[in-house]
């Protein structure tokens, strides 16, 4: 073979490399990734205001978009942080170490913030946040490790959904500060955005909270009328003379305004971080919203007040899915819509209707089981603690008296069953040798933050805080909420069948062809 024969096999080869190895295309993926999670969303109010819903908002969504009508939460219902850690990782407590709000810090001899991190500085608050005991990666962070350039935003009611939605390494979680206005934590880089700050001053906070909140449209519209004659037009709240201390966060954050505040900081945010317009590095937008109301104590579609909470948020998304679409386009975004697990029924509208109901007071019970232990084991404080069902052990002393640990916790278990309320005991030893992915306990249960012995509550039994708040449910949960997905390479489709909220991670990581969440225990859905 001649010298330019060789030269041309050269060539070729060099071409074919060049093809196949450096001039292949990035995977495609969509510009913006919008993440919606509704507090107190169910599917069966949507249902119930399916005609009185706006075509371009949630009905858009759903109607357009591929919809799961029954995901279900594989974990017991310890907060709004457990469920969305379990959300964005698409795991459980027994690998993300997300357990609840509070957890007992065995060194220290103290229960604590979960995500307090005193190595951080509030930005407008005092609060010192991270999100360094979030153990897993979230499908956001594993973006940012696959896309550095991608940028993620997280805005929520609340410090700890804010920072479960931002994960590790979003840009930016913000929040709505005790103060009413925008916070965040210098754990993520960017701080407070621009958007946020100037939102803050002037006027801007005082025009919702010294608002009216009446009915959206007519009240003969609305399935559920006012019962008071003299409310026949609607319900009249006036923010101005309900604006006293907690009472006046409290209202804010529980009423339509909360909604309108979010939507506006994430248009603000789409317009001025120009968000959607990299290529080929897709941003993410996260949001949080309610559809619950001050003092609620049924979580059921039974007021005026909770068909405008869903009404009003309606409008919200109609206008942002119109932002959306003006700016980056429906077609290059990606959206879902999700909830959290909603308490089905309170003890109090149970007892009402006279089915068996009753509320668990922990410190009452704590004192009983320690005298019951001093009883057996010797005149000591053999109780450290109690939290979201979780019982703490002082095992110091169990130690000094050269105690077995287990024959401490079996007599816990065995005394707390006699307890009113109580359905189950169960030892640490026993949880973490219990088996099968959909084990409520065994997935709500983390060695590192999780007591020695963890109880069950009956159906209908709620356990509350000595100020009577609810802490957590047992089996008086709805554990069932709708997954919408819609925009990007989604196409029309329905299913009533069983699915679990660790599948939308996943779902997510498939579609923006990332590794999904390094402790994802959930399956990709299409």
């Amino acid at each position: 073979m001649n010298f330019k024969k060789y030269l041309i096999l050269i060539f070729i080869l060099i071409n074919y490399i060049s093809i196949n190895c450096f001039g292949q295309k990035s995977p495609e993926r969509p510009k913006l990734v919008i993440g919606i999670v509704v507090d107190g969303l169910q599917q069966q109010h949507l249902n119930l205001l399916w005609d009185n819903l706006l075509p371009n908002g949630l009905k858009r969504i759903a109607e357009q978009g591929r919809t799961f009508n029954d995901a279900q939460y594989n974990i017991l219902s310890f907060g709004n942080i457990t469920d969305i850690a379990t959300l964005m990782t698409g795991s459980v407590p027994r690998y993300n170490g997300i357990t609840g709000s509070l957890f007992f810090n065995r060194k220290t001899h103290n229960f604590e913030n979960i995500l307090s991190d005193n190595e951080q500085t509030g930005i407008g608050t005092d609060l010192k946040l991270s999100a360094k005991r979030l153990l897993s990666t979230t499908f956001t962070d594993e973006l940012k490790m696959a896309v550095p350039s991608s940028r993620i935003f997280a805005i929520a009611v609340n410090p700890e959904e804010a920072v479960m939605l931002g994960g590790h390494t979003a840009d930016a979680a913000v929040w709505i500060d005790d103060a009413i206005r925008w916070s965040s934590t210098t754990y993520y880089n960017y701080g407070l955005p621009k958007a946020a700050d100037e939102m803050n001053y002037g006027s801007y906070f005082n025009n919702f909270i010294f608002s009216i909140w009446k009915p959206l449209k007519s009240i003969d519209k609305y399935l559920n009328k006012p019962t008071n004659e003299a409310a026949i037009s609607g319900f009249r709240y006036d923010m101005r003379f309900r604006n006293e201390g907690d009472r006046k966060v409290s209202d804010f954050k529980n009423s339509p305004a909360v909604n309108t505040v979010i939507t506006d900081l994430a248009i603000r945010l789409i317009e001025d971080q120009k968000l959607g317009k990299q290529s080929n590095s897709p941003d993410v937008l996260l949001l949080q919203y309610t559809v619950h109301q001050a003092n609620e104590y049924s979580s059921a579609l039974n007021s005026a007040e909770k068909e405008d909470m869903y009404y009003r948020l309606d409008n919200d998304i109609a206008s942002l899915l119109e932002k959306i679409d003006k700016t980056v386009g429906l077609a290059n975004t990606l959206i879902f819509v999700t909830g959290n697990q909603t308490g089905s029924h309170s003890p109090k509208e149970l007892k009402n209707n006279n089915i068996p109901s009753g509320v668990f007071n922990p410190k009452r019970s704590m004192s009983l089981l320690n005298l019951y232990l001093m009883a057996i084991f010797g005149n000591k404080s053999w109780i450290e603690g109690y939290f979201a069902n979780n019982i703490y052990l002082n095992r110091e002393i169990i130690n000094e008296n050269k105690l077995k640990i287990s024959d401490v916790q079996q007599s816990v278990a065995d005394f707390m069953t006699e307890f009113s309320g109580v359905e189950d005991a169960f030892t640490a030893t026993q949880i973490t040798t219990m088996s099968g992915e959909d084990n409520l306990i065994r997935n709500s249960y983390n060695k590192l933050t999780g007591g020695d012995v963890l109880i069950t509550l009956l159906p209908g039994w709620q356990e509350v805080d000595e100020n009577d708040k609810p802490v957590s449910a047992s089996k008086s949960i709805n554990y069932s909420v709708p997954i919408y997905f819609f925009g990007w390479n989604v196409s029309k489709h329905k299913t009533d069948a069983t699915v679990f909220v660790t599948d939308l991670a996943p779902t997510i990581c498939s579609l923006l062809n990332i590794p999904k969440p390094n402790t994802s225990i959930g399956k990709v859905l299409f």
